[in-house]
């Protein structure tokens, strides 16, 4: 094995007397992590050892030599599995579509020391803070190949937080414009890049109503009256219905849905004719449906609308283009309405000329979401329970220009009975697997775009 130069974040404490063939040495750091990460890259040898993440980083005996052996292949960079406080951490397999900020690689990684040079000195000069730099050092690598080994090979005694709205939180507002900007030179970079959307989506067929507020529901009594009379209550001076697509409920929520609605011929309950639908494949029943207004508009079984205008605004949004898709604003509360963190969740980070691009980076899109009924029929939701709607969104911003409202018109009540409730850390892995691996159809069509 060739000598090994091993460079320590901040504020990690490093411990090893996994000594492999040839120098083990911890580089000194520097004042900027960008210049520390160049020195480092500048005096090591073929390969160079990093430990990432704070607190106490141990790599496992062999770790090294394990990583070094994976790289013989051809690799930029090797990371692995690990042993987290809470027990052992299966991190992801890398993919083109691997590119949240978030993506959890691992404390230790084993990289080719021209590679680590290369990605460092590639990135645009204004990216300079140590999240971002990290960020875009794990893309420039990814880039020239990335492998994971399916084994642990560190231990460490802080384990990586899951924060799925840390895009949107007040305050990180500059560091959100950095990680953007790396993204976006990764995007160009690897030619998915996609200039601003302006198309719009012109429709000539004949729907029964303007608008369907479409919810899908399983087992929701306690909930779903609070939907249906939100949803029943909206001013608007256009026809709209209520699609609520009951994927057979095995509790009362038919019965309450009915109750709530007082006998309004406007709430139509579809119940699908197959018993294998997530809420994707529900959402397509609605769509598909003969009753399916012109534009579809979201409540989850479990939220409410912010006001009597809600729906009113939404439509006005998407009329205004007319567009494929438009996305409002929310506020988190409890199930007595009152806000609970994060609060107000508008997606400031979005922007119409670059939007569609930085999608790719985070999580979602937003909510309440609208989409033309005719955008849908033509690229359906997957069958899934979690993702459908950043499926469609990265779907149709490719082509079309989404409309963006920061106001909030929406609820998005938090309780024990919501699918997102404390999810088990398997689950959490196969979810956002599924969305790297959106994100990984989507760039690869975003390139071919481009080609043609």
């Amino acid at each position: 094995m060739e000598k090994l130069t091993v460079w320590v974040e901040p504020g990690t404490s490093f411990v090893s007397d996994d000594a492999p063939t040839g120098d083990l040495r911890q580089e000194a750091q520097a004042d900027s992590i960008r210049a520390s990460l160049v020195a480092a890259a500048r005096k090591a040898g073929v390969w160079m050892g990093m430990v990432w993440g704070g607190g106490s980083v141990e790599p496992l005996p062999h770790a090294w030599s394990r990583c070094c052996a994976a790289a013989e292949g051809g690799a930029a960079l090797v990371y692995g599995d690990y042993e987290g406080r809470a027990g052992r951490v299966d991190t992801l397999d890398p993919e083109p579509g691997s590119l949240r900020e978030e993506f959890d690689a691992g404390p230790v990684w084993l990289a080719r020391s021209a590679a680590v040079l290369a990605a460092i000195e590639s990135l645009p000069a204004e990216v300079v803070s140590h999240r971002a730099v990290r960020y875009g050092l794990r893309l420039g690598l990814l880039r020239q190949g990335a492998m994971r080994l399916p084994e642990e090979i560190a231990r460490t005694v802080r384990d990586v937080p899951e924060d799925l709205f840390g895009y949107v939180r007040a305050g990180t507002e500059s560091l959100q414009r950095e990680l953007e900007t790396v993204l976006t030179d990764h995007l160009r970079r690897v030619d998915a890049w996609l200039p601003p959307r302006e198309r719009r989506f012109i429709d000539h067929a004949v729907y029964p109503v303007d608008a369907s507020v479409v919810i899908s529901v399983r087992d929701r009594v306690r909930t779903i009256g609070d939907a249906v009379s939100s949803a029943l209550s909206q001013e608007t001076d256009f026809p709209f219905n209520v699609l609520m697509v009951d994927n057979h409920s095995r509790d009362d929520t038919a019965r309450k849905a009915m109750e709530a609605s007082a006998g309004d011929a406007r709430l139509q309950i579809i119940v699908p004719g197959r018993t294998d639908l997530g809420i994707g494949g529900c959402w397509n029943v609605a769509a598909f449906s003969s009753r399916a207004g012109r534009f579809l508009v979201q409540l989850d079984s479990d939220d409410v609308y912010a006001s009597h205008e809600s729906l009113q605004a939404m439509i006005g949004l998407i009329r205004s283009g007319p567009w494929a898709m438009a996305v409002g604003a929310y506020r988190t509360v409890d199930m007595q309405r009152v806000e609970i963190p994060p609060g107000l969740v508008a997606h400031h980070e979005w922007t119409a000329e670059n939007g569609h691009n930085n999608l790719l980076r985070v999580s979602g899109i937003g909510a309440p979401r609208v989409f033309a009924t005719g955008v849908v029929r033509e690229h359906p939701f997957p069958n899934v329970s979690y993702g459908e709607d950043y499926a469609v969104a990265l779907r149709v911003s490719r082509d079309y220009h989404i409309a963006r409202s920061f106001d909030p018109v929406y609820l998005a009540r938090r309780w024990e009975g919501n699918t997102d409730h404390l999810p088990s850390a398997e689950l959490n892995r196969r979810r956002e697997a599924y969305k790297n691996r959106l994100r990984t159809v989507e760039v690869g069509a975003r390139a071919r775009t481009r080609d043609g």
